[in-house]
């Protein structure tokens, strides 16, 4: 969940530009015809997202245009055409390529927050338009929250970076299990929490933090062991949290500052219930 900058493009001349690039005489004319619903929509997302209340905008079916001539634009001109330098800017826009609404893989493509067959109006309006994963973006689809707990984060609008939501739980027994979830942090609103414990169900962020804590947990394996054998149980527990202040300076709701969070906790694991972690 890594905050983005706001695209500035406007919304009217983004989608006159796409539309312009339409062979049809006729399909061109009622495109740019619906300029000014388009722009006239899209002052209404901004005016509510600022606000924080994008549930309220609600769909609205086009006029003598078919909706899905208007959703077209983004794979035919946007993604496709000759506007696909716009794209790519856009896609680039998350540092360091990562996505950030997982926080995990990398950017592949554009995801619509409001979903375009909802809102075809928007489909290429740039503040709209947010850098994802595939797995993000499929993960997602059509969805689209019914009230406020529901909306899931918004990295043009939403900077949650000023509190920890994730946590990590660690489990030692025949092997190490690790499992994440959304936190209750003190002074954060209820609100808030329920939208980020959303967005964790939505894109099954548990699953993948779950898997990639694991793959860490093995390859760091001889890590613990000689941090053990040389600096005992505090030293170990000092190192674990060394890396997950590190962690988190990056990233302070990163699964890698969860995890190595809770194993620097956890006295069952820096006892020796490392060595209980699979081999490779």
């Amino acid at each position: 969940m890594l905050a983005v900058d706001r695209p500035n493009e406007d919304a009217g001349t983004v989608f006159a530009a796409c539309a312009t690039r339409t062979r049809d005489v006729n399909l061109r004319a009622a495109l740019l015809a619906q300029r000014p619903y388009v722009e006239a929509r899209a002052a209404l997302y901004l005016e509510h997202a600022d606000l924080g209340v994008l549930v309220d905008v609600a769909p609205e079916e086009p006029v003598d245009v078919d909706p899905a001539e208007l959703s077209g634009l983004y794979s035919r001109v946007l993604v496709k055409g000759g506007e696909r330098p716009l794209y790519l800017r856009l896609r680039g826009g998350s540092r360091f390529n990562r996505c950030p609404t997982c926080g995990q893989r990398d950017v592949k493509t554009l995801d619509h927050y409001l979903p375009k067959d909802q809102y075809p109006e928007l489909s290429v309006f740039p503040a709209n338009l947010v850098p994802s994963c595939f797995e993000c973006n499929h993960a997602k689809l059509t969805y689209r929250a019914e009230q406020r707990a529901e909306e899931l984060f918004h990295p043009y609008y939403d900077d949650w970076s000023g509190f920890r939501l994730l946590r990590a739980k660690i489990d030692v027994g025949e092997s190490v299990a690790t499992s994440f979830s959304i936190r209750s942090p003190f002074g954060v609103e209820i609100e808030t929490i329920e939208r980020a414990r959303q967005h964790f169900k939505q894109l099954e962020l548990a699953s993948l933090y779950g898997q990639h804590a694991a793959i860490e947990l093995v390859e760091r394996k001889p890590i613990f062991q000689s941090t053990f054998a040389s600096d005992g149980i505090e030293g170990l527990r000092e190192e674990l949290a060394f890396e997950a202040r590190s962690r988190r300076r990056a990233n302070i709701n990163s699964w890698q500052s969860a995890l190595y969070r809770a194993l620097s906790r956890s006295d069952e694991f820096c006892a020796g219930g490392f060595e209980q972690i699979e081999d490779p």
